[in-house]
């Protein structure tokens, strides 16, 4: 390897025309994933480093997971305020390959909600969410949603909460949550983190895992009353649907997995951690 190391499992990457060797740091998700057994229901694999997912200049955060589940940057096909900036060199996999947003940027799929979409609010779900990001301020920040925020929808979102916790939550329609839960450990702001949630709702007790980074947190993954009816809003990233607590200004993301039918253990989910870790200087 050219940084001098040898990494048990993981296969140098090569480069398809000039045949240079990459350290596998420098992987794209999707190989890692692929190198590591987890394509199994992934449903979805955004990675801003990776040239298939993001092309320079692309209109959309492109998915690699095979299913084709692609987001608009900001709401359309066009150009557009709530659109996140690309930054650093297409393919280039390295940590300046990201998303930034103001304050008033998310990402939108760019069709109705697929089935997998709604499965995550509904009785016997099993899902897990991986992702890549930096956090611009301590403050509520939703990486990802179909509820927005009110309680009265149905739906599921996750991110940063008020009090600087990473969290996941289940909307059922009722005014009430069907499930909350947020961990102790507090999320970093201005660096990067890698932050997860894993449920198997048929488990119950430690059916929920919550993680940052090498920290993970067991929590009952038990819905109260779930709905069967969709979601509310369309999915989106950046944001916890509808457009609402968007990330904060400054913030950035990197890549994002998720997984529809599978909860990863918290085994698998840290060997993602260790794999990917490198490029963020984590």
């Amino acid at each position: 390897m050219f940084d001098g190391q040898f990494y048990p499992g993981l296969q140098p990457q090569f480069d398809a025309f000039a045949q240079l060797r990459r350290p596998y740091y420098r992987a794209r998700l999707k190989d890692v994933l692929t190198t590591l057994g987890l394509t199994t229901n992934l449903k979805l694999c955004l990675d801003a480093a990776d040239g298939n997912s993001l092309p320079a200049t692309s209109t959309k955060w492109l998915d690699t997971s095979g299913g084709g589940y692609d987001f608009f940057r900001g709401t359309t096909a066009g150009a557009d305020a709530t659109d996140p900036t690309i930054n650093g060199t297409a393919d280039g996999r390295t940590s300046s390959e990201y998303l930034s947003f103001d304050g008033g940027d998310y990402l939108t799929y760019d069709t109705t909600n697929e089935t997998w979409m709604t499965n995550i609010h509904k009785d016997n779900a099993k899902w897990t969410v991986a992702i890549w990001a930096w956090y611009g301020s301590p403050a509520s920040n939703g990486i990802g949603g179909t509820s927005g925020n009110n309680v009265a929808s149905v739906g599921f979102h996750f991110g940063m909460s008020g009090g600087q916790k990473w969290f996941a939550a289940i909307n059922n329609g009722s005014g009430v949550v069907a499930l909350q839960n947020i961990m102790v450990a507090t999320l970093a702001t201005g660096s990067w983190v890698f932050a997860v949630s894993s449920l198997d709702e048929a488990v119950g007790a430690n059916g929920h895992i919550l993680g940052v980074n090498s920290t993970f947190e067991l929590f009952s993954s038990t819905y109260s009353s779930p709905s069967a009816a969709g979601a509310t809003n369309t999915m989106q990233i950046g944001s916890r649907g509808n457009a609402q607590v968007p990330l904060v200004n400054t913030s950035r993301m990197a890549a994002m997995a998720m997984w529809e039918g599978t909860a990863l253990t918290q085994a698998q989910l840290d060997g993602i951690f260790q794999a990917t870790r490198k490029r963020f200087g984590v």
